[in-house]
C-alpha cells in the first residue's frame, strides 16, 4: 500500500539541512555588511567635520568671544575623540596670523567629537592636524604645506583593524576622499 504522496524523511532532512545552510551563510555575511555599513557611515561622518572645518576656515567664522581665528582645522585627541579647533595666532595684536603655528594646542578646542558607532575606532598611528587656513582656505598637514601633501586618516572596526578599515585622504590641495 504505497502511496504516492508527501515527502520522505530523508527528504525533508535534506530541505531543512539546506535551509539552515542558507540562513548560516546569509548571517555570517550580514555581520560582514553590518561592520561595512557601519565603518562607512564613521567614515563619512568624519569627512564630513573635515569638510567644516574647511568651509569654517573659507567663510572665517567669529569664535563666540568676538575673536575671529587664523583657520579651523581637525585634530586627533584618541582612539575615538577628535577635536574640531579653531588655530589662534601666538600674539594678541597679529591680524594677519602671522604668528600663528598651524598646529593645535591646548585651549583652541571648538568641538569635542565622538566617534558614534561604539565598535569604531581610529586604526594607528594618529594623523596629523588639518588645518585650513583662509582665505582659499590653504590646507596644513601637520603644520605645512604642500599641494602634495597627504594626510591619512584611517578607521577601523575594533576587533578586526587589519580586515576591516577605511582610509579618509585629505591632500595639501584640499581634497578630501573616502577611499
Amino acid at each position: 500500500m504505497k502511496n504516492g504522496k508527501g515527502f520522505t524523511l530523508v527528504e525533508v532532512i535534506v530541505s531543512v539541512a539546506i535551509i539552515i545552510l542558507m540562513v548560516a551563510i546569509t548571517m555570517v555575511k550580514y555581520g560582514d555588511l553590518r561592520n561595512r555599513s557601519t565603518l562607512n557611515r564613521a567614515a563619512q561622518k568624519v569627512a564630513l567635520d573635515i569638510r567644516k572645518a574647511q568651509n569654517l576656515a573659507a567663510s572665517t567664522v567669529e569664535q563666540s568671544d568676538g575673536s575671529a581665528p587664523c583657520g579651523y582645522g581637525i585634530h586627533y585627541s584618541d582612539s575615538d575623540t577628535y577635536f574640531l579647533f579653531a588655530d589662534k595666532a601666538s600674539l594678541s595684536n597679529d591680524s594677519l596670523c602671522v604668528s600663528a603655528d598651524k598646529i593645535f594646542n591646548s585651549g583652541e578646542e571648538a568641538e569635542t567629537i565622538n566617534i558614534e558607532q561604539f565598535d569604531i575606532k581610529f586604526k594607528d598611528p594618529p594623523f596629523s592636524d588639518i588645518l585650513f587656513f583662509p582665505p582659499d582656505p590653504v590646507t596644513y598637514i601637520g603644520g605645512s604645506f604642500s599641494p602634495t601633501l597627504r594626510a591619512v586618516i584611517a578607521l577601523c572596526v575594533k576587533n578586526e583593524c587589519d580586515s576591516f578599515y577605511q582610509q579618509i585622504s585629505v591632500w595639501g590641495n584640499g581634497r578630501i576622499d573616502i577611499e
